[in-house]
Protein backbone atom coordinates (compact mmCIF):
# COMPACT_ATOMS: atom_id res chain seq x y z
CA UNK A 1 0.00 0.00 0.00
CA UNK A 2 2.63 2.28 0.88
CA UNK A 3 4.58 1.78 -2.18
CA UNK A 4 0.98 2.62 -4.44
CA UNK A 5 0.07 5.72 -2.36
CA UNK A 6 3.96 7.14 -3.07
CA UNK A 7 3.62 6.21 -6.74
CA UNK A 8 0.38 8.12 -6.84
CA UNK A 9 1.47 11.21 -4.77
CA UNK A 10 4.37 11.39 -7.37
CA UNK A 11 1.84 11.30 -10.09
CA UNK A 12 -0.24 14.04 -8.55
CA UNK A 13 3.24 15.93 -8.01
CA UNK A 14 3.63 15.62 -11.74
CA UNK A 15 0.45 16.36 -12.72
CA UNK A 16 0.23 19.68 -10.86
CA UNK A 17 3.77 20.87 -12.29
CA UNK A 18 2.32 19.89 -15.68
CA UNK A 19 -1.02 21.94 -14.95
CA UNK A 20 1.13 24.73 -13.86
CA UNK A 21 0.23 24.88 -10.45
CA UNK A 22 1.51 27.16 -8.15
CA UNK A 23 5.27 25.81 -7.41
CA UNK A 24 8.02 26.86 -5.49
CA UNK A 25 11.24 27.44 -7.49
CA UNK A 26 13.31 24.69 -7.16
CA UNK A 27 17.21 25.35 -6.13
CA UNK A 28 19.89 23.09 -5.54
CA UNK A 29 20.55 22.92 -1.94
CA UNK A 30 21.62 20.69 1.28
CA UNK A 31 21.47 17.79 1.34
CA UNK A 32 23.84 17.88 -1.46
CA UNK A 33 23.09 16.82 -4.87
CA UNK A 34 19.42 17.28 -4.02
CA UNK A 35 16.26 19.58 -5.30
CA UNK A 36 12.65 19.56 -3.88
CA UNK A 37 9.63 21.96 -5.08
CA UNK A 38 6.08 22.04 -3.63
CA UNK A 39 2.83 23.07 -4.99
CA UNK A 40 -0.59 23.93 -3.45
CA UNK A 41 -4.05 24.45 -4.72
CA UNK A 42 -7.81 25.31 -2.91
CA UNK A 43 -9.87 23.34 -5.55
CA UNK A 44 -13.30 23.10 -3.20
CA UNK A 45 -11.81 24.41 -0.28
CA UNK A 46 -9.81 22.19 0.48
CA UNK A 47 -6.35 22.71 0.57
CA UNK A 48 -3.93 20.64 -1.14
CA UNK A 49 -0.26 20.96 -1.03
CA UNK A 50 2.05 18.44 -2.71
CA UNK A 51 6.20 18.14 -1.89
CA UNK A 52 7.95 16.12 -4.65
CA UNK A 53 12.30 15.83 -4.47
CA UNK A 54 15.16 14.62 -5.98
CA UNK A 55 18.58 13.72 -5.28
CA UNK A 56 21.27 12.13 -7.10
CA UNK A 57 22.33 9.52 -4.67
CA UNK A 58 20.13 7.00 -3.29
CA UNK A 59 20.18 7.44 1.13
CA UNK A 60 17.55 7.93 3.53
CA UNK A 61 15.77 11.22 3.77
CA UNK A 62 13.04 13.24 5.22
CA UNK A 63 10.95 15.53 2.78
CA UNK A 64 8.01 17.43 4.92
CA UNK A 65 5.41 19.50 3.04
CA UNK A 66 3.99 22.46 4.93
CA UNK A 67 0.52 24.49 4.55
CA UNK A 68 1.02 28.12 5.95
CA UNK A 69 -0.91 30.82 6.25
CA UNK A 70 0.89 34.15 5.41
CA UNK A 71 -0.25 36.31 8.37
CA UNK A 72 1.69 39.57 8.68
CA UNK A 73 3.57 38.75 11.83
CA UNK A 74 6.44 36.19 11.87
CA UNK A 75 6.61 33.00 11.96
CA UNK A 76 3.46 32.24 10.11
CA UNK A 77 1.42 29.91 11.67
CA UNK A 78 1.40 26.41 10.34
CA UNK A 79 -1.74 24.77 9.08
CA UNK A 80 -0.82 21.65 8.93
CA UNK A 81 1.70 19.63 7.38
CA UNK A 82 2.98 15.81 6.65
CA UNK A 83 6.32 13.97 5.71
CA UNK A 84 7.62 10.95 4.60
CA UNK A 85 11.04 9.07 5.56
CA UNK A 86 12.08 6.68 2.78
CA UNK A 87 15.22 5.51 1.05
CA UNK A 88 15.38 6.30 -2.26
CA UNK A 89 16.57 9.05 -5.01
CA UNK A 90 12.49 10.06 -4.96
CA UNK A 91 10.15 11.32 -3.06
CA UNK A 92 6.85 12.52 -2.79
CA UNK A 93 4.68 13.75 -0.33
CA UNK A 94 1.60 15.50 -0.15
CA UNK A 95 -1.72 16.63 1.98
CA UNK A 96 -4.79 17.80 2.42
CA UNK A 97 -6.98 19.94 4.81
CA UNK A 98 -9.59 22.10 5.69
CA UNK A 99 -9.38 25.10 7.79
CA UNK A 100 -12.40 25.73 9.56
CA UNK A 101 -13.89 27.98 7.17
CA UNK A 102 -11.08 31.02 6.92
CA UNK A 103 -10.89 32.87 3.59
CA UNK A 104 -6.61 33.70 4.14
CA UNK A 105 -3.63 34.04 1.86
CA UNK A 106 -2.30 30.48 2.52
CA UNK A 107 1.11 29.09 0.37
CA UNK A 108 2.94 25.50 0.81
CA UNK A 109 6.24 24.79 2.07
CA UNK A 110 8.70 21.83 1.06
CA UNK A 111 12.31 21.20 2.53
CA UNK A 112 14.05 17.89 3.67
CA UNK A 113 14.36 18.16 7.20
CA UNK A 114 18.46 18.17 7.12
CA UNK A 115 18.39 21.30 4.91
CA UNK A 116 18.41 24.65 6.59
CA UNK A 117 16.85 26.10 2.90
CA UNK A 118 13.31 25.33 2.57
CA UNK A 119 10.81 26.11 -1.00
CA UNK A 120 7.58 28.29 -0.55
CA UNK A 121 4.60 28.53 -3.56
CA UNK A 122 3.21 31.97 -4.14
CA UNK A 123 0.57 32.39 -1.87
CA UNK A 124 -3.07 32.11 -2.70
CA UNK A 125 -6.42 33.93 -1.29
CA UNK A 126 -8.38 30.46 -1.00
CA UNK A 127 -12.17 30.18 0.65
CA UNK A 128 -11.44 26.67 2.99
CA UNK A 129 -13.39 24.51 3.37
CA UNK A 130 -14.94 23.81 7.45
Amino acid sequence: MRRRKTVLLALAFATALASGATLASSAQAEPAGCQDAASLSGTGGVLSAIAGGACETKATRTLKVEIKWDKALSPDPLVDSAYTTTTSTTYSIGISTCDHGNTRSYYGRSYFTTNTTYHDTATQKIKACG
